[in-house]
């Protein structure tokens, strides 16, 4: 089996997808898009503006990083990343179902408010792509692209308070996982997956890392994902009142 597989560098979703990939031994080819030109792109292509998207031999098209994980194991049967007993499966469908819809969405917010502030880290985070560029012109251009990405992500200000002040409690939520054995085994599942990079992309972030240095969902994020792109120092994460976030927001 040979299939196709369409990325934004850097994003964690993708990330999902291709170490899927890996562990099932599927050969693919890496389909890099710019990030926000890409969303034209895949509407066209898979009807909706997200990555990631799979295309397979026979011409299947596959969109979203759960749905990839799920047909992925439904067309490789080895290794499962999905447990057969029922039980289990449901531990691991729900955990994998709040990974992405929480954890996956709350990381990019973070993350796309973050460079809206201050757009001076983002070189870091291009490093190994397809399409590089000096990083002069990626210091110009990333202002519009993340204050672009952080409109569409609804990153306002005022939700990044609210947003910053759950990291710690999410943390913990992974760490109890890891304790109950439902995640952090020595063979990944498809919750592993879909949690483990967006708590590796937050480790790039200096204002983040405190949270989740030294924890098991820490550890966990760096096992499966030992090599992540990007660096943003601390500050890069504004901290805004909350009587300001308003006007932030209408401002940017």
């Amino acid at each position: 089996m040979s299939v196709k597989l369409y990325v934004v560098q850097g994003s964690h979703p993708c990330a999902t997808a291709e170490h899927a990939l890996e562990l099932k031994g599927v050969s693919y080819k890496r389909v890099e898009l710019v990030e926000l030109a890409h969303m034209a792109l895949q509407r066209v292509r898979f009807g909706a503006p997200t990555v990631p998207g799979i295309v397979f031999e026979n011409g299947e098209k596959v969109l979203g990083s759960r749905a990839i994980v799920h047909r992925l194991d439904e067309r490789v049967a080895d290794p499962p990343l999905l447990p057969s007993a029922p039980d289990d499966r449901a531990r691991v469908e729900d955990l994998e179902r709040w990974g992405d819809e929480e954890l996956q969405s709350l990381t990019r917010r973070v993350c796309w408010a973050a460079f809206r502030h201050d757009a001076s880290p983002m070189p870091s985070y291009a490093e190994g792509s397809k399409w590089p560029l000096p990083a002069a012109v990626i210091r110009r251009v990333g202002p519009i692209i993340a204050r672009g990405a952080a409109r569409v992500h609804g990153a306002g200000n005022s939700r990044l308070l609210e947003d910053m002040r759950a990291v710690p409690e999410l943390v913990a939520h992974v760490n109890r996982a890891i304790d109950e054995g439902t995640i952090g085994g020595q063979n990944p599942n498809a919750a592993d997956l879909q949690i483990a990079p967006s708590i590796r992309l937050m480790l790039t972030f200096d204002d983040l890392k405190p949270m989740i240095d030294g924890t098991p969902a820490g550890a966990l994020a760096v096992r499966l994902f030992p090599d992540w792109p990007g660096h943003s120092p601390a500050g890069t994460i504004p901290r805004h009142r909350p009587e300001s976030a308003g006007a932030s927001d209408a401002q940017a």
